[in-house]
Formats: structure tokens, C-alpha cells, sequence
């Protein structure tokens, strides 16, 4: 079985695909409990997809980089029921968890996680420049340069 996290880089997954006999969905998580949940499901044999972001800080005069998740309280996961039912019941970390069962949700759901990835590669290679005119829940089309047609 693919696993999508190992060790701690968290970086693993290159692309997402469906899982036969599973679902696509999310997890919302108490705060900062985002990486520990993802080894906690590594450990557990449930593929999981938390995409990360390098943050520098200067520490004692020292520049440290680090890396923290995109989308602070959320990690993706593909479960079927049983464990979905079994990580609400064991993992303290995990407020909720929502499966995507519609065939057509979830695809689309895996392509806009392969975006967030592509992104995520893009981001640790090159500085990424977001448009000061864009707002949240504007809806744009890439036109050029790696995400182009996104």
C-alpha cells in the first residue's frame, strides 16, 4: 500500500489518486496538531496528504526554516467507514471528518488537491507571487508558467 507521509518531511506524495474502497475528504484538527495527526495516520496505514509551506524566523540570530501546513487545522485523508468511525473514536486531535462519497465531488476534490500539491512542489523550488488585486473567493484561470490552466 502507497503511503503518502514518511518520516516527518510530510512530502512523499507527488500525486493523488482514488483509492479503491475509500473516500477522499478532510479533517479539521484542534490547533498546531497537524503534523503529529499525520504520523498518527501514517502509523495507522490511513493515506493522508498534508501540504506544507517553508516559513523562515530569526532565532537567536540564527535564520530557521521550518516548515508549517498551508491550511492550519485541516490534513487530507482517503478512509473508508470504519475508520472514519475509529479515528472519532481514538484520535483526540480530530474535531471532525467529512468523506467525500459522490463519485463527481470527490474527483473533483483530487484534482484540486493535485493543484494544492503542484503548488506546494512549485513553492519549495521558486518564490510565488500572489496578485495583491486577488480576493478571497475570486475566481481566476492560470494562464502561464507551471499551474498554467488551473
Amino acid at each position: 500500500m502507497e503511503k503518502f507521509v514518511i518520516s516527518k518531511d510530510f512530502s512523499a506524495i507527488h500525486h493523488i489518486n482514488k483509492v479503491p474502497g475509500k473516500y477522499w475528504g478532510f479533517a479539521y484538527l484542534r490547533p498546531r496538531s497537524e503534523k503529529k495527526t499525520a504520523l498518527s495516520l501514517n502509523g495507522k496505514g490511513i493515506m493522508c496528504y498534508l501540504p506544507l509551506m517553508d516559513v523562515g524566523r530569526i532565532h537567536h540570530g540564527t535564520k530557521v526554516i521550518s516548515q508549517k501546513p498551508m491550511l492550519p487545522g485541516y490534513i487530507f485523508l482517503a478512509a473508508n467507514d470504519e475508520e472514519r468511525t475509529e479515528l472519532k473514536k481514538t484520535d483526540n486531535n480530530i474535531i471532525h471528518i467529512e468523506l467525500l462519497r459522490p463519485a463527481a465531488t470527490e474527483n473533483k476534490f483530487i484534482e484540486e488537491l493535485n493543484a494544492l500539491r503542484r503548488f506546494e512542489l512549485l513553492a519549495q523550488k521558486e518564490r510565488v507571487l500572489i496578485n495583491p488585486g486577488i480576493q478571497r473567493g475570486d475566481r481566476v484561470i492560470i494562464t502561464e508558467g507551471p499551474l498554467k490552466g488551473l
